[in-house]
C-alpha cells in the first residue's frame, strides 16, 4: 500500500472517504497486533504511512465541512 496524495483525496467524495479511513483504521489495527505479537517484519514501517494517510484523509474532510 502506498501513500496516497492529498490531490487525490479531494477527488473523492466524502462516502469515499470514510470508506477508506475505515479500512486504513482496520489495517492499521492488525499491523499493530503483528508488531504486539512480534510476527511484523517486512512491514514494519507501513504503520507509520497508514497513520499519515487515516490523518491526511481526516483534515480533507474537515475541509469540506467548513
Amino acid at each position: 500500500m502506498s501513500r496516497i496524495r492529498t490531490k487525490d483525496i479531494r477527488k473523492l467524495s466524502r462516502k469515499e472517504m470514510l470508506e477508506r479511513v475505515q479500512s486504513y483504521r482496520t489495517e492499521l489495527t492488525k499491523l499493530r497486533v503483528d508488531q504486539a505479537r512480534g510476527t511484523l517484519r517486512k512491514e514494519n514501517g507501513k504503520i507509520k504511512v497508514m497513520r499519515r494517510d487515516i490523518a491526511r484523509i481526516l483534515t480533507c474532510m474537515r475541509e469540506l465541512k467548513e
